[in-house]
């Protein structure tokens, strides 16, 4: 997809473009090509009703960059506005960037609450009253289960105390 929108001048699909490369952490795609095309569709798309989606593939731009305090700072803006799995998707690199941080309550709180905007099944009635929002769904439950099994392999990986 990437060879055939190396380019594009609409933020609409420079998003989905990146995001589709950044959904996983290695995909294997010239890491500064989606950089350039997450901060394309965010500057481009200022006035634009897709601005959370931007914004939020912005963040996790910055968070596979490594740039987790700026993955938190893009990601808030989302948070709390009108696009719901935007708002999911921007919990959701919290509660990365925030377990990244060495901050893990944060990032368990960040977790619980994008998981309670973004159900495990996709809630079909949602489907039928607006035609794209499942893409929304899919990107944000993505990264929450990404976010879920980095969160959980720190808990079973950790030391086990010692007793005396």
């Amino acid at each position: 997809f990437i060879t055939a929108f190396p380019e594009p001048t609409d933020p609409h699909i420079a998003d989905i473009v990146a995001k589709d490369c950044l959904i996983l952490p290695e995909s294997g795609v010239d890491q500064p090509t989606i950089w350039r095309l997450a901060e394309r569709a965010v500057t481009s798309g200022k006035s634009d009703a897709g601005l959370p989606f931007y914004q939020v593939c912005k963040a996790l731009s910055e968070y596979r960059q490594g740039h987790f305090s700026e993955a938190v700072h893009w990601a808030e803006k989302t948070i709390g506005g009108p696009q719901r799995y935007a708002s999911a998707l921007g919990y959701a690199i919290v509660s990365m960037a925030k377990f990244m941080m060495q901050e893990p309550g944060a990032a368990r709180v960040a977790l619980a609450a994008g998981n309670d905007l973004a159900p495990v099944i996709f809630p079909v009635h949602e489907a039928e009253a607006n035609d794209g929002v499942w893409m929304g769904w899919i990107f944000a439950r993505a990264s929450l289960d990404e976010a879920s099994a980095l969160l959980e392999s720190n808990q079973t990986n950790r030391p086990t105390p010692k007793t005396k």
